[in-house]
């Protein structure tokens, strides 16, 4: 049944691209004028509109695509691929002369890469049609539109005002985030750029208005820029959401007349921007929806381009892993812990919200990546580092350990045989490692983002560590990095 014919509350429109993907896995990069033989060759399907269609499908909520591929063989495989989905593409055109969006990934034995893209009918979608399609959809009221910047600026800002003129909530994917200003984002609700994003909107108003802002200060303090007025025009109306990969997301929304900052720790992909659009139509009693939004956004996994049905996360500071066993997943008493629980486990597995295993300092203010206080010296690096965690907004190590282990243990009874996966923060896992090992020193060892390890829970009692800050899984995911897909 069409979506003209019957009106369905609560949806996803995507307005963005659809690519194939052409990933050549060799053994080094060529060099200028070189020809490298061997590897492996693969094909995803790709682009920022269609993975985030994809994965707002996913989330089930109804989602409609917005877009355009050419008449090519490959608008064929396109088309398939979103509609196995759910994802309705009956507004996905097929444009004479024009070839489907195509993306050429080189990717190495390091994880390293060289890409390539042609936007094809990305690139020659027109305003008229964007313009018609959401007239057919009549009143938005209730609905999410996700805009993406890979195709035309001017097709970008007719779908942000008409989104907003017909009642939706309208959300700005910038990226790339070259040649957006104050035209473009000042007509959208939310905008989730980057952090690499984030300075080039604030490189660009620099450069238009004189208006600099100083790269050192909070990410909470240089997102305000976007939401407060300028001479350009007027800032996003209700949130900036940045994501900062592993370190998690950053929010500044407006609150009355003023701003409130909060933080979430998980690391967000493409699935999380779809989740953020879901999110928004169901904001917790009591809570504003851009904040709702941004845990929504919370939900790791993915992968290279629309991503797979994905396991639960198998690993430590919320980061993907490899697929576990049938079996038991906890995650940490935080806000975007919840939305983990929520969003992402399979009815395969049992899922347990866990409070002892939330980090020391999760009842803090604010969230500032560890590794960038300790590059600028920051007394809260050596407050952490020294064990007086209270002066971070912590608790006391000792109190934080004592917390921790019976919560861990207690997860180890109830699934006994099974692969149980914790997944939680750096410090949580310090100093449980700690307890195994028998050190007095809880901050023993330093977490890499997206690392696993393993410990072998003997019916005896025993626990011994099987693997250490496991990182091998990152080269194969490197190339699947916000940053890189196209």
């Amino acid at each position: 049944m069409s979506w003209e014919a019957k009106r369905m509350g609560g949806r996803v429109i995507v307005v963005g691209s659809v690519n194939i993907d052409l990933v050549a896995r060799v053994p080094r990069l060529p060099h200028p004028g070189e020809t490298v033989t061997g590897g492996s060759y693969e094909r995803h399907h790709g682009g920022k509109g269609g993975n985030q269609a994809v994965a707002a499908a996913r989330l089930r909520r109804p989602t409609l695509f917005i877009g355009a591929a050419g008449d090519d063989p490959f608008e064929a495989e396109a088309r398939r691929a979103l509609s196995s989905e759910r994802v309705d593409v009956s507004m996905l055109a097929s444009l004479p002369g024009h070839a489907t969006g195509i993306a050429l990934i080189l990717v190495d034995a390091t994880g390293e890469n060289e890409i390539a893209v042609v936007p094809g009918a990305n690139g020659a979608i027109e305003t008229g049609y964007v313009r018609d399609c959401l007239a057919r959809l009549g009143p938005l009221v209730g609905d999410v539109m996700l805009v993406c910047n890979e195709v035309p600026l001017h097709v970008v800002r007719e779908a942000l005002m008409c989104g907003h003129a017909a009642g939706a909530t309208t959300i700005l994917n910038p990226a790339p985030a070259i040649g957006i200003d104050r035209s473009i984002f000042g007509l959208a609700d939310i905008i989730t750029p980057n952090r690499n994003e984030l300075a080039t909107l604030l490189q660009t108003e620099a450069g238009r208005t004189g208006r600099r802002v100083d790269v050192s200060v909070e990410t909470s303090v240089r997102a305000r820029t976007l939401l407060e007025p300028g001479p350009g025009g007027p800032g996003v109306r209700k949130a900036v959401i940045v994501t900062l990969g592993a370190a998690g997301v950053v929010v500044l929304e407006r609150v009355g007349s003023g701003f409130a900052a909060s933080a979430a720790r998980q690391e967000l992909v493409d699935v999380a921007l779809a989740a953020a659009a879901a999110a928004v139509n169901e904001p917790r009693p009591q809570e504003p929806q851009a904040t709702a939004a941004a845990k929504g956004s919370a939900v790791p996994g993915g992968a290279a381009a629309a991503p797979a049905p994905a396991p639960v996360a198998s690993a430590v500071d919320g980061a993907p892993g490899p697929a576990p066993v049938p079996g038991a997943a906890a995650v940490d008493g935080t806000p975007a812990g919840s939305t983990l629980h929520r969003y992402r486990l399979s009815d395969r597995r049992s899922a347990v919200f866990v409070n002892g295993v939330a980090e020391y300092d999760a009842a803090a203010g604010e969230y500032i990546p560890i590794e960038e206080l300790r590059a600028t010296k920051d007394e809260r690096w050596f407050a952490t580092i020294e064990g007086r965690w209270a002066d971070v907004g912590g608790v006391d190590p000792q109190e934080f350990q004592r917390r921790v282990v019976p919560a861990v243990e207690e997860l180890i009874e109830r699934f006994p045989g099974q692969r149980v996966v914790v997944v939680t923060h750096g410090g949580v896992l310090n100093v449980y490692l700690a307890h195994v090992v028998g050190t007095d020193r809880l901050l023993w060892f330093h977490p890499e983002y997206t690392s696993i390890s393993r410990v072998v829970a003997a019916r005896s009692g025993q626990r011994s560590i099987a693997t250490l800050n496991e990182t091998a899984h990152l080269t194969a995911r490197r190339m699947r990095r916000e940053e890189v897909v196209p």
